[in-house]
Order: C-alpha cells, then sequence, then structure tokens
C-alpha cells in the first residue's frame, strides 16, 4: 500500500468521525430526569364530614370472621394470578442480577485436547503423523463505566424489580377484595335466605290462622285467597337467592384455585356487624400505601434511568481485556508453554443512521407515558377513596332511615292485627303492613350487605401490603 492511499484512508476515517462529532453527544454522564407531580395535585385532607375508617394491613379481619380469614389464606395461597404475579416477581430479580453483572468482571476458563492425523504418499510410500494438542487458558474483561450506563442500567432494573413486587401486592390485594365481595355476597343470600324462609313460615301461620276464622264464618274466602297469594309470592323469590348462592359458591371456588366440583366448607351464618371507624389519615399517607401507586412510580423512576442509561451507549466505551493459555503437544508440559495478553479498546459509535438517537428519543417518551400512567393512577386512587368515603356516610344513614322504617312497620302490623282480631276492620290493612314489613326486611339485609361491601372497596381504595410471607421459590398454585 502506498503513502498516498494510507494518506486517503486516514483522511476519509477523519472526516467520518468530524461529521459524527457534529451529532455528537456532550462528553458527560448523562442523569436521570425525575418527574414529579405538580403542586396542588394532591389535597391536603379527604373531606372534614367523612367519616372516618380502620386501615389495618389485614382489614379483613375487622369483620370478625375466622371463616373469612380460613378463605383468605387459602386464597392467597392457592390462586393462580398471585402465582402469576410471584413468578413474574422471580423474573424481574433475575433481570437484576443480569444487568447488574454487566459492571463486574467477566472471567471464562477454556480448556481443550485434540488429535490430528494425517497421511502422505511420496515416492511410493506412505507416511502417517500423528500430533496432540492440549490447551488450558483464561480470559478476562471488564468495562469501566465511564459514563454510568451500566449503573443506570442497573438502576432502572433494581427499580422494574421493585414495581414487580408492588405487582405482587396489587394482585393479592385485589383478590382479597373480590374475595372478600364474593363471601359478603353468599352470606346475603344466606340471610336473604333465612329472612324469606322465616316470611314464608309467618304467611303460612296467618293462611292456618284464615282457614280457622274462615271455617267459622269470621273471614272471607277472599281474604284467604289474598292470604294464599302473599305466600305463592314469597315462595317465587326462594329460586334466584339460591340461583344466586349457589353461583356466589362457584366463584369463591375459582378464587381459592379449587376446581367446581370440589368441596366448600362454609358456615351458615349472618352477616358481620361492621366495626367502630377510626382515623384514616391524610392522602399523602394513603398514596404511600397504594402497591399500584408505588408500581407505577418505581416504573416511572426505571424508565427515566433507562433514559439516562441509553443516553450513555452514544458515548464511547472503554474495555479492558486479558488472557492467558497454556498449550502443548504433551499433557506432561503443558505448564511449560504460556503465553499472556492484556489489551484495552476503545469504542465510539460515528455513524449509525440515527439509530441511537431515536433510541433516546423512544425511552424519553416512554417516560413521558409511563408519568401520564403515575398520574392516573394517583388520580384514581383520590378519586376511589373520596367515592367510598362519601358512600359510607350515605349508606349509613340509608340503613338507619330503613331500620327506622323497620320498626314503624313491625307496630303498624301489630295494630292492624289487633283490630283485625277486634272486628274494627277488614284483613287487607293487615295484608298491605305485613306485606310492607316483609319488604322492608330484604331492604335492611341488602342495605348491610352494601354497607360491607363499600367498606371492602374503601379498604382496597386506601391499599396496604397483604402478603407477609413469601412463597418458596418455584412455588406454584395448587
Amino acid at each position: 500500500m502506498t503513502p498516498r492511499t494510507i494518506c486517503r484512508i486516514a483522511l476519509c476515517v477523519s472526516s467520518a468521525f468530524l461529521a459524527s462529532c457534529a451529532n455528537f453527544p456532550a462528553l458527560r454522564r448523562p442523569v436521570p430526569v425525575h418527574r414529579a407531580l405538580a403542586p396542588g395535585a394532591m389535597p391536603t385532607a379527604f373531606a372534614a364530614d367523612a367519616p372516618a375508617v380502620p386501615v389495618p394491613e389485614r382489614w379483613w379481619e375487622e369483620f370478625g370472621s375466622e371463616e373469612l380469614n380460613r378463605l383468605m389464606g387459602e386464597a392467597f395461597a392457592g390462586n393462580l394470578n398471585v402465582a402469576r404475579a410471584w413468578a413474574r416477581l422471580r423474573q424481574a430479580e433475575a433481570q437484576e442480577t443480569t444487568a447488574a453483572s454487566a459492571g463486574k468482571l467477566q472471567l471464562f476458563g477454556g480448556a481443550g485436547a485434540g488429535i490430528s492425523r494425517s497421511r502422505r504418499e511420496a515416492n511410493g510410500s506412505s507416511e502417517r503423523d500423528t500430533s496432540n494438542s492440549f490447551s488450558l487458558g483464561l480470559s478476562a474483561s471488564y468495562e469501566l463505566d465511564l459514563w454510568g450506563r451500566i449503573r443506570a442500567s442497573s438502576r432502572s432494573a433494581e427499580l422494574a424489580r421493585q414495581a414487580s413486587a408492588q405487582d405482587v401486592q396489587a394482585t393479592a390485594l385485589g383478590l382479597s377484595a373480590s374475595l372478600a365481595q364474593t363471601w359478603i355476597g353468599y352470606r346475603t343470600a344466606q340471610a336473604q335466605l333465612r329472612v324469606v324462609g322465616e316470611q314464608i313460615d309467618t304467611g303460612r301461620k296467618y293462611l292456618e290462622l284464615l282457614q280457622v276464622r274462615q271455617r267459622k264464618s269470621l273471614a272471607a274466602n277472599v281474604d284467604v285467597l289474598q292470604q294464599k297469594l302473599q305466600v305463592a309470592s314469597l315462595e317465587r323469590v326462594l329460586p334466584p337467592i339460591q340461583e344466586r348462592a349457589a353461583s356466589l359458591a362457584l366463584q369463591l371456588r375459582y378464587l381459592l384455585g379449587r376446581p367446581p366440583h370440589a368441596p366448600l366448607e362454609l358456615e351458615v351464618g349472618d352477616l358481620p356487624d361492621l366495626a367502630a371507624a377510626v382515623t384514616l389519615g391524610l392522602p399523602a399517607e394513603m398514596l404511600a400505601r397504594r402497591p399500584d401507586i408505588r408500581a407505577a412510580w418505581f416504573r416511572l423512576r426505571s424508565q427515566e434511568w433507562a433514559v439516562a442509561a441509553t443516553e450513555a451507549e452514544r458515548l464511547p466505551a472503554v474495555s479492558l481485556t486479558g488472557s492467558s493459555s497454556y498449550a502443548s503437544a504433551t499433557f506432561e508440559k503443558l505448564f511449560e508453554n504460556w503465553a499472556l495478553n492484556l489489551a484495552t479498546s476503545l469504542t465510539a459509535p460515528l455513524l449509525d443512521g440515527g439509530r441511537r438517537k431515536a433510541a433516546v428519543v423512544r425511552e424519553k417518551a416512554q417516560a413521558d407515558e409511563r408519568f401520564l400512567d403515575y398520574r392516573e393512577t394517583v388520580l384514581g386512587a383520590l378519586h376511589d377513596v373520596a367515592d367510598a368515603l362519601s358512600n359510607e356516610r350515605w349508606k349509613r344513614q340509608y340503613l338507619v332511615r330503613l331500620e327506622t322504617e323497620l320498626r314503624l312497620a313491625t307496630e303498624t302490623l301489630d295494630e292492624a292485627q289487633r283490630r283485625y282480631r277486634k272486628g274494627l276492620s277488614d284483613y287487607i290493612p293487615v295484608l298491605n303492613a305485613l306485606s310492607a314489613k316483609q319488604r322492608v326486611e330484604l331492604a335492611v339485609v341488602s342495605a348491610r350487605a352494601d354497607l360491607l361491601s363499600n367498606r371492602v372497596g374503601l379498604n382496597q381504595a386506601v391499599g396496604g401490603h397483604v402478603l407477609p410471607v413469601r412463597p418458596v421459590s418455584g412455588q406454584t398454585a395448587k
């Protein structure tokens, strides 16, 4: 190669390097740009007239049901969604280890043994040659993290792992709410069946009395027919409630990770009483408890570090490499012949068609998206809590009104019966009062169930960690 050709090649390389420097980022360590909520985006306190609610970690224990506590423990161990969330967390932990390993010394060892045979024909004679070879060596490499790329990637993976851990808690929290709602629905159906059964028994007793009075010519036939119609109307209510109870029992099996035909040991009891309320706290405290908010925040920070790592990829990289090897034709003399190599390499992107710059733009856009996800999660959480608190207040007032109405309906029925027995009125007022009381009795059961269900939603909105124990690695749902 002539000197003129060498100069031309050097000139072309220099021109390409200078051209790339026009779009080359500043030689500085990229740092993540942390986004934060704007001032005033979160209220300092919830509504002053809102009722206070308890916020324990194991919030379902406030219902005082050993059965519900047992079902929760089984669901956390057997639900497939929770098991899947644990599996995703293990993946994130492995990814974190992989990202951190890039900043550590990489050491590789190798060994080899071989034999070669050859045959040559020369001057009418055949010659055979056999040779052996043995080798043993080590190679090491280490990349200097001049611009923080490795640290940023490792930090991004660490935050992603923390987000995955919060996803486990969010999945478990959602499961606990779904299980509690289903269990309350099942208990509500059982309570409704009990109330309707008692109403049917009462209606039949009234029917027997009317039939006795009819035989004594003290009651008209239309009164007996109306009472039969009232009993038939109550019996008509039973199948839909039984259907709902059966469907809820199947839903409980699904949440527990059981097949549809598996036995389900459930007690026959009334709805639990709601415990007295305690202080909820400030919205900022609530945000610190919500696992979905924490997960969104970790993902935002992870993506911001990913932006810094992508920006650092546009800067030069320095690597140190070294290798040592032993080689010999005989194993006995393997360690007599050795070689040692040490090297330093510098690589820098010159021309890539804008690929690395576009990657930075993409990562920044993803960080903007993660920030919007975080804002939406926070806003949704605040609305969930505010809505549940408002519902708690009005549902309590509604239940109080229903209980007052039930007391008045009972007194009205007693008075109507007294007047009917004395012959001061016909049976219509008794029938109307009886029907009114029975409607209110069912309404009270539904109102109590709605209040309990709303409390479940409020506890879910407030959040918290409900899985204190981590299963053994590799454990799956039953």
